[in-house]
């Protein structure tokens, strides 16, 4: 089959004014270089002038996979710095030795073009580097191909067709939250093409699995790793993985890396056709009939087995992600992008207990799987949000790994023990103001049973969550903040994938009824998702203690994982009388309404009941030395014991008076300085 050469991109990554990055994936070994342009308007409104900007290039790429190059782009000015408030135009020019091509040779900065990477007039594909009072910051988390409804990313494109001459308008960072992709929830219509692209793009050997786990040679795992729907089980019992919908999981690097290019942008889906079929037809290894040649429908009818109304839905839903890829590409072109993973990245569940991280290190499949799912992270997403944060050891450990993709030997187990270990995902962003992001998932801390403790405190400690960030990562992400040169007491952006203040209603309902429920042995936290950070009084704690001591001049909190949009204020007041006001806005899901229609509706109707019946939008919430929280929709309550903190939590309602969003959403927070702060959730009407 053959593949487009540019597999995915080009995507703008980390920017700032000593240095830009580009990521990008092709088919074949390019040598790539630059040209940058300081974009001046002329007197006409499509009049520019181009000027030359010197820099030079420092490009490093890594073979994933036989089919599969992926590239990180530096570029590095000649003089001190970029210019900043000035737009900055891009060409990429590929070389293989023979001929050198450009992004105009692929018809990508065609005008007329609508799949086209550039905007209105301009030459090329553009970003600028802000440092002005006024900031515009697209953000959101959750989408997935077969999610209902359209894809309220590609809103970003309509956004910047408005406003891309304008810097005070135009979105200066995009902020993907999390689940960019559903590993775990593949749909049957699609999965045939994943599994198959993956091999084309990586070359796995069919025997590599089996070597890391002996039993998937032997029936009936062997035939339920390449059927359709069938690797719920492969999931369950050799991973110890507890995704309620991992019948399509991904398991291979191709297969991970197939997911993220058709997520990105639209170039292989042209692959997705009888072509590629074919080449799987031969091996029968999907158990459909070799003179099954049809169009595309017919042949993804007889993978699900049967044409019903989940069939046919599941095709709309893919056509409407697929119809507004050119739109994500143009955006991502465009936009600086800084991306962090949730668990639907790696596993639904992904070290949601102590126990679950545990079982899953001791299963050979489950460690190999999670650190797969971390590589292809890595790859596709965290090398470009700070690519200085991956020391030669760790690139050494990728490069040799993937290079061979041997599932033995020092290499193979050098490998797993980085993926596992490594500490570092959380980053800073050098956005206006400061953005940190934090690592919700690999950081946390788990409280261990231990002897000599009461009934009462093991119960306390069994309901509780982990801490999802521990002591010793805070310290860490304090560090990464220092030396960023963030300075206190000027504004701060702080990412949790996990929204610091979620639904107070599921949320209170789950610990205080559902919880408990674990005590005689049922799977509650994995079934109900319980992972918060109200689900531990000392993490939640530890979190309000940090900003603290950071102290920023105004604080916002950007979180996605809900499937709601929300905006939270909260004024918080310590033991030691220091004050602080903390303001959360949560946009999900970009494409995956879990509350549209009955759900939704039955959500906004509790969320109505308790407003009524409490008369309140405001909560109290207050936390004993012993880490236990308080709250009430009353009166801030007066505790017999010392408080270490209280606060009052305010839910702000909507354009229509509602609380919530649970449609497809897109946050678009507008800073002017640290006073004037504006969101939107933007929907597709």
């Amino acid at each position: 089959m053959k593949l487009p050469a540019i597999l995915s991109g080009p995507i703008v990554r980390r920017v700032e004014k000593k240095q830009a990055f580009i990521w990008v994936a092709t088919s074949e070994p390019y040598e790539i270089t630059t040209v940058l342009y300081q974009i001046l308007r002329g007197s006409g409104k499509k009049h520019f002038q181009y000027q030359a900007l010197p820099h030079h290039t420092s490009t490093k790429t890594i073979r994933f996979g036989e089919n599969l190059y992926l590239h990180l782009i530096q570029l590095i000015p000649d003089e001190a710095l970029f210019p900043t408030q000035t737009l900055i135009g891009y060409n990429l020019y590929f070389s293989d030795g023979e001929e050198t091509v450009d992004l105009g040779s692929f018809d990508l900065l065609n005008p007329k073009n609508p799949d086209s990477i550039v905007y209105g007039g301009l030459k090329y594909p553009t970003f600028f580097i802000n440092e002005g009072p006024r900031n515009r910051t697209l953000y959101g988390s959750c989408r997935k191909p077969h999610g209902e409804g359209n894809d309220a990313l590609a809103i970003g494109d309509d956004v910047l067709w408005e406003t891309y001459l304008s810097l005070e308008e135009r979105p200066s960072a995009l902020y993907l939250l999390g689940d960019q992709i559903y590993a775990d929830d593949i749909p049957g219509t699609l999965a045939p093409f994943l599994f198959s692209l993956g091999k084309v793009l990586v070359g796995e050997s069919k025997k590599t699995l089996s070597k890391i786990e002996p039993r998937l040679s032997e029936n009936p795992y062997q035939q339920q790793l390449y059927k359709i729907n069938g690797r719920k089980t492969i999931m369950n019992d050799l991973c110890h993985f507890t995704s309620r919908k991992s019948d399509n999981h991904l398991i291979t690097l191709g297969e991970y890396a197939a997911m993220y290019l058709l997520s990105f942008g639209p170039q292989l889906w042209e692959n997705i056709n009888k072509e590629l079929f074919e080449q799987f037809l031969e091996g029968k290894e999907y158990f459909i009939p070799t003179n099954l040649t049809d169009d595309l429908d017919s042949i993804a009818n007889y993978t699900l087995g049967r044409q019903d109304a989940k069939y046919n839905e599941q095709l709309v839903q893919i056509e409407q992600f697929q119809n507004s890829l050119p739109q994500v590409r143009r955006l991502l072109a465009n936009t600086p992008t800084y991306m962090m993973f949730d668990d639907h990245d790696v596993t639904d569940d992904w070290n949601i207990s102590y126990d679950w991280k545990q079982h899953v290190w001791e299963s050979p499949l489950g460690r190999h799987v999670v650190s797969t799912a971390l590589t292809a992270y890595w790859g596709f997403q965290g090398w470009g949000n700070n690519p200085t944060a991956y020391d030669k050891s760790f690139l050494k450990s990728v490069r040799k790994y993937v290079g061979s993709l041997k599932p033995e030997g020092k290499t193979y187990k050098k490998w797993i023990k980085t993926m596992w270990q490594f500490d570092s995902w959380s980053f800073i962003a050098p956005t206006n103001p400061k953005t940190v992001f934090l690592d919700t998932r690999t950081q946390r801390h788990y409280s261990l049973p231990t002897e000599g403790k009461s009934i009462r405190k093991q119960i306390k400690q069994e309901i509780e969550g982990p801490e999802l960030l521990s002591e010793s990562a805070w310290y860490k992400v304090t560090q990464q903040l220092v030396e960023s040169g963030w300075k206190s007491g000027t504004a701060l952006i702080v990412i949790s994938p996990v929204p610091f203040y979620g639904i107070d209603l599921v949320e209170t309902f789950l610990h205080r009824f559902v919880s408990p429920l674990r005590l005689v042995g049922l799977p509650v936290k994995t079934f109900f998702d319980m992972e918060t950070w109200k689900y531990s009084g000392r993490g939640f704690t530890r979190f309000l203690k940090t900003i603290a001591h950071w102290n920023p001049s105004a604080c916002i909190i950007l979180s996605g994982d809900a499937h709601t949009a929300s905006s939270t204020v909260s004024h918080i007041r310590h033991d030691d009388q220091q004050q602080a006001t903390l303001i959360q806005f949560t946009s999900s899901p970009l494409k995956n309404p879990t509350f549209a229609g009955f759900p939704g509706a039955l959500l906004k109707g509790a969320v109505w009941l308790f407003e009524k019946s409490s008369g309140t939008r405001t909560i109290y919430r207050s936390c004993d030395p012993n880490f236990s929280l308080y709250q009430s929709t009353g009166r801030a309550q007066t505790l017999k014991t010392k408080n270490l903190w209280s606060e009052s939590i305010q839910y702000l309602p909507m354009e229509n008076g509602t609380l919530l969003k649970t449609n497809n959403n897109l946050g678009l927070l507008s800073l002017n300085g640290a006073t004037e702060i504006n969101n939107k959730f933007l929907e597709d009407n």
